[in-house]
């Protein structure tokens, strides 16, 4: 495993529990707080945090292309 990749691999995982800590915080607050709420919404939270590691990784390559 390379270093950009490790580092990569740690960056998805920091995401992923910090928008299902706020997905849980929102399941509580916005859900009405039942376990269900909270636990869909978190993971709800966590998937699609998982994927702003790649599209901010995409962004800025396009971006260093134009410039």
């Amino acid at each position: 495993m390379t270093v950009k990749t490790r580092k990569l691999a740690v960056w998805i995982i920091a995401v992923v529990v910090v928008c299902a800590a706020l997905g849980a915080w929102a399941g509580h607050h916005v859900g009405g707080g039942g376990p269900g709420n909270i636990a869909l919404i978190a993971a709800t939270c966590a998937v699609l945090g998982s994927f702003l590691p790649n599209a901010v990784l995409w962004l800025r390559a396009r971006l260093r292309s134009r410039a």
